[in-house]
């Protein structure tokens, strides 16, 4: 049925249309474009300056108006010239005559009479102009739609053009695979057969559905938690007895208390970052052993005392000189890690390097080496080695 539907693929995807390109006719519109651009540019420079000319125009008629104005009163005067000042009667200044000036009101008034018929004339100019511009506008306004849809025509066509060459790959790769195959075998496979392989797809299905795998990871942080929570309650811990959990995105430790969660880095001081990680470490790997899971079955501790009993203070192994506190804590640590180890065992180890030696004839079965005053390299190694 499957190889059925594989080989039925390669019809279909041959009757695939190809699309033209539409690259050409995108240089044209932007050909035509620029084109247009360059008109208005030059509409506009000439509506500028008709527009200037009437500006000009109509400045000149204002002033020739004025003068016009000034001049009104010559009516007044019939006959005769004036030949001396009528504010202080001089004769030596020269007056301009009343048929001066009665001809300088005519030439002003000829003048107006020409700035009138041509405003009109200008305008009209201008209207063209407008009309003109507006028509190049709108043909730039189709012009970038005409543009736009053939841009996503073209971004149609391209698409449509890679996902034919990934179709060809594609069916390159299965022409090839069908190729390969060997011939089907006579029998046909049985009722029962089929049946035990449906199963099993349906098995595997559910072992790779996400949301079942959420929920298979949640009861199993729940578990781990579960004993960080029970193994805390042995240890003098800042938050110890609250609701313990492991964050597996941020991988740390959150305690659940009635004021929030509060993370690992917000706990107390290096006695219980030291704790709490030994707790993490021992949950995990009670879960790994128990359900047999693929993790080496051992832990390496280097000085998990040392939050309590510092090199320094170093006493021959010996905790008798440390706080009632501190001898405490050092005791419930090693007993905690002691225990799990037992109660794990054959299957777990837990290797210890510390300074601390107790007197508790638990510990003092377990310790393998002392190695104080001699190395961690027996010189009976090195000069066998030499």
């Amino acid at each position: 049925m499957a190889l059925g539907d594989i080989r039925a693929i390669d019809p279909v995807i041959q009757n695939v249309p190809v699309l033209l390109d539409s690259t050409e006719p995108i240089a044209v519109l932007r050909r035509e474009r620029t084109g247009l651009r360059r008109e208005l540019s030059v509409l506009k420079e000439r509506l500028r300056q008709i527009r200037q000319v009437e500006d000009v125009a109509d400045g000149f008629a204002h002033q020739a108006g004025e003068q016009r104005a000034r001049l009104a009163s010559l009516g007044l005067v019939t006959k005769g010239d004036i030949e001396t000042c009528a504010l202080c009667g001089s004769t030596n200044i020269h007056i301009p005559s009343a048929a001066e000036m009665h001809r300088t009101l005519s030439g002003i008034e000829e003048q107006l009479s020409q700035v009138r018929c041509e405003v009109p004339r200008l305008q009209e100019a201008q209207g063209d102009l407008v009309s003109q511009q507006n028509g190049i506008e709108d043909a730039l306004k189709r012009n970038q739609e005409q543009i736009d849809t053939l841009a996503k025509q073209d971004d149609a066509f391209r698409t449509e053009r890679d996902s034919q060459l990934r179709l060809a790959r594609t069916i390159g790769r299965i022409a090839y695979f069908l190729e390969t195959l060997p011939p089907p075998p006579a029998a046909v496979t049985s009722g029962e057969e089929l049946d035990a392989l449906r199963k099993r797809v349906e098995a595997l299905d559910r072992l790779i559905d996400p949301e079942r795998t959420k929920q298979r990871l949640t009861s199993i942080l729940n578990l781990i938690g579960d004993y960080m929570t029970r193994d805390s309650a042995k240890l003098d811990l800042e938050h110890s007895g609250s609701r313990l959990r492991l964050n597996i995105k941020q991988l740390a430790v959150v305690a659940d208390t009635l004021d929030g969660p509060i993370p690992l880095f917000r706990m107390g001081s290096g006695e219980d970052w030291v704790g709490y990680h030994v707790l993490a470490h021992l949950a995990l790997h009670r879960w790994f052993r128990r359900k047999e899971r693929p993790v080496p079955g051992f832990i390496f501790f280097d000085q998990p005392s040392q939050a309590h009993y510092p090199a320094e203070h170093d006493r021959a192994g010996g905790v008798s000189g440390l706080l009632d506190a501190d001898r405490e804590a050092v005791f419930k640590l090693f007993k905690l890690v002691f225990d799990v180890a037992v109660g794990l065992a054959p299957n777990f180890q837990v290797i210890v390097t510390d300074h601390a030696d107790l007197r508790d004839s638990w510990y003092a079965d377990a310790v393998v080496a002392r190695w104080r005053g001699q190395g961690l390299i027996s010189q009976r190694w090195i000069d066998a080695r030499g």
